[in-house]
């Protein structure tokens, strides 16, 4: 039987003192020392539930060398809360597919017309160690920063994070006077040196933002595949990065709450980021939706930095858009969001295929959200998915709840069902992990079960 996490719940309140007034300035080695981002005093912080730890820890057996360094990159423009709006991104061309790596194999069924049958290597999954208390989390922006206006907010996430008992170190590239937080060999950079320091447990952003793009050909991809998996941590824009760290490197990323978010209480069924990261390998969880979301508007945190309750004034749940039939499957979980995976994929960096060949000889539950594009433009970026490749191995695919504009010929259900309705496989949407809270944290990498029917909705995932 799935284990299922109680998670506690808790609003605003005193905290005992955690040992340091402000969170360190992370410092990468040759590189003068950055300005120290000073925390002041706060008052009454959100803390999070306890963290209850199911399953045993498992040994890990590092894979293979995988693709060498890559390069070519195209730079994409997406709206969300966190930036303002940008032109309208353009699709990356397709390069030539790339032969898999030769080893004892499997074959799986092929999906869709003319598609081969693939061998599959079997390659474990590297999952990070859990996080203890006093272990360290590192903060910067690969994308956007953080504006002086919304600090305290910032602050207020930090010591929310500190009261779990974890050190908090901010890294340089936090500037948010413009829609990157830095240069882009600046963020690469800083990115890197915590992905690969071993006294830095997980990396998280503030949030998403923009053209996290960028960074893809200056990450030092040798570096990240030979260090010790850390966590990566976040949605929006980084799914710009954690998704081809995971399908590069093959090592677990967090699809999850980012670190302004993490102050809100998490409602009933739901897990934070927090909760997943102190698993163990091997551990199992299960969540499900708690019926309730936001449907419009965002919490204005320059007014008000301390807010933890999230306004969750729509009711509903999942709704499978391919039939009416119950769904029990299972697959190795992947995605992120539509906006910038659709210029990713039919590239080295978003080689979704080559992913399930290496790791996935089960297939994959593929999901999918978006971020606030109109119907008809998530409507192409799938069926451009589609061609790529990106959903020949799923066994499903998980949609987010949208918050887009339709039109009277096209609603957003209807756009997925147009674009991924060939696949014919379970397409459940409505799902909690994308722009609409709350948020349901997912692995990238992780074994996921998911249940769908008249009176049952979940999803398990399994840290193996």
């Amino acid at each position: 039987m799935p284990n299922v996490l109680d998670c506690g719940r808790a609003g605003l309140r005193d905290v005992p003192d955690c040992g340091r007034a402000e969170p360190r300035a992370y410092r990468i080695p040759g590189v003068p020392d950055p300005p120290t981002y000073r925390t002041p005093d706060v008052p009454g912080l959100p803390r999070a539930g306890p963290t209850i730890i199911p399953g045993a820890a498992g040994a890990r057996t590092a894979p293979e060398a995988g693709p060498g360094d890559l390069a070519g990159s195209r730079r994409i423009g997406r709206k969300c809360r966190c930036r303002p709006p940008r032109g309208r991104p353009r699709r990356a061309a397709r390069p030539p597919p790339r032969a898999a790596a030769g080893c004892p194999a499997r074959t799986i069924p092929a999906r869709g017309k003319g598609v081969r049958r693939a061998r599959i290597p079997h390659m474990p999954i590297r999952h990070p160690r859990p996080l203890r208390p006093g272990d360290r989390i590192a903060v910067t922006s690969p994308s956007s920063g953080v504006p002086e206006e919304l600090r305290a907010r910032l602050d207020v996430a930090v010591r929310a994070v500190e009261a779990r008992g974890y050190e908090v170190v901010v890294g340089a590239c936090m500037d948010g006077s413009g829609h990157v937080s830095a240069p882009a060999a600046d963020r690469a950079a800083e990115l890197t040196a915590m992905l690969t320091d071993p006294d830095v447990r997980a990396v998280v952003p503030p949030w998403g933002g923009e053209t996290a793009i960028d960074l893809l050909p200056l990450l030092d991809w040798g570096r990240l595949r030979a260090a010790e998996p850390t966590w990566l941590v976040g949605f929006s824009d980084m799914s710009t990065l954690l998704t081809p760290f995971t399908l590069l490197t093959g090592t677990a990323t967090l699809h999850g709450n980012n670190l302004m978010d993490t102050p809100y209480r998490t409602p009933e069924g739901l897990l934070s980021w927090l909760d997943v990261v102190a698993l163990p390998e091997g551990g199992r969880f299960t969540q499900t939706p708690p019926g309730r979301h936001r449907t419009s508007g965002w919490d204005d945190w320059a007014a008000d930095p301390y807010v933890d309750m999230l306004t969750l004034d729509g009711t509903g749940t999942w709704t499978r858009l391919d039939g009416n039939g119950d769904v029990d499957v299972e697959g190795r979980l992947i995605g992120g969001c539509v906006e910038t995976l659709c210029h990713l994929a039919g590239t080295p960096y978003g080689d979704v295929s080559a992913f399930a060949r290496a790791h996935a000889p089960e297939g994959l539950l593929v999901y999918v959200e978006a971020a606030d594009d109109d119907a008809f433009t998530v409507c192409r970026a799938l069926h451009g998915m589609r061609l790529a490749g990106f959903f020949d191995a799923a066994e499903a695919v998980l949609i987010g709840r949208a918050t887009g504009p339709g039109a009277p010929s096209l609603t957003h259900h209807e756009a997925v069902l147009d674009a991924l309705g060939p696949l014919g496989v379970p397409l459940i949407a409505d799902v909690e992990c994308g722009h609409v809270p709350p948020y349901l944290p997912l692995v990238n990498g992780a074994r996921g079960r998911v249940v769908h029917t008249a009176t049952r909705h979940e999803l398990t995932q399994t840290l193996d």
